[in-house]
């Protein structure tokens, strides 16, 4: 199966100076985790063309993994994303001046998705190393969730289908520093450093995940030499 881990985040928005998730986008790539290359890329915060564009994505890399990440500048701590809504409902226009209001992001399919990376054993593993972090069933309704909502029928369609998520990041304290305004408090800021940790321990639980439930798919006289048909789930 797919050896790589495909990672997001996305471009500054809505006037804010800088977003973490390019940093931490930037720090992973070309690294390895788990013996699985990870591939990183940088997003729009365009909603025209979104879920294309994600699709090529995917198409292009092929991966085992698949986790978002998004800044949230009301977060305190990391909030790993258990679903997606089925809904468009933008409280800023995006990039390209859209500012999208009660729009349905799949016409006629359910109300959410669920995400499938292991958010228990993500919680337990940032709780270990005492970076702050909560599981959460509200990914919002702008280009985070849009992206997670995507992200999981892109990868369901896969016939290995790719372990995806979604994990909302707070600002950093670097980019506090560099804020005029200072929306943000600096109590719910984390340093830069502390969220790329994270998002490693993610990528790797994520990554062991995919190992684990490829093994318990194996018949007992199953060779790794040998092709599988049956689609990970």
């Amino acid at each position: 199966m797919s050896e790589t881990i495909l990672v997001t985040g996305f471009e500054p928005f809505g006037g804010i100076v800088g977003n973490p998730t390019m940093d931490i986008v930037a720090a992973l790539h070309g690294s390895r985790i788990d013996g699985r290359q990870i591939v990183g890329r940088i997003m729009p915060v365009v909603y025209d063309g979104h879920r294309d564009r994600l699709k090529s994505l995917v198409d292009e890399v092929d991966p085992a993994v698949v986790i978002g990440f998004g800044l949230d500048l009301d977060a305190e701590g990391i909030a790993i994303e258990t679903r997606a809504a089925n809904r468009a409902d933008f409280t800023l226009p995006d990039n390209a001046g859209a500012l999208i209001k009660g729009v349905e992001l799949d016409a006629g399919g359910p109300p959410y998705r669920l995400s499938t990376f292991p958010v228990t054993e993500i919680c337990t593993a940032l709780a270990m190393t005492q970076i702050k972090a909560r599981p959460s069933n509200d990914a919002g309704r702008y280009l985070c969730n849009a992206t997670l909502f995507h992200m999981l029928a892109l990868c369901a369609k896969k016939p290995l289908t790719p372990l995806c998520g979604f994990v909302h990041v707070p600002p950093s304290t670097e980019q506090l520093a560099a804020e005029q305004d200072r929306r943000t408090e600096p109590a719910r800021t984390m340093p830069l450093a502390t969220m790329i940790q994270a998002a490693r321990l993610i990528l790797r639980e994520t990554s062991m995940a995919v190992r684990r439930d490829l093994a318990a798919l194996r018949p007992a006289t199953w060779h790794a030499d040998e092709p599988m048909q049956m689609a990970l789930r």
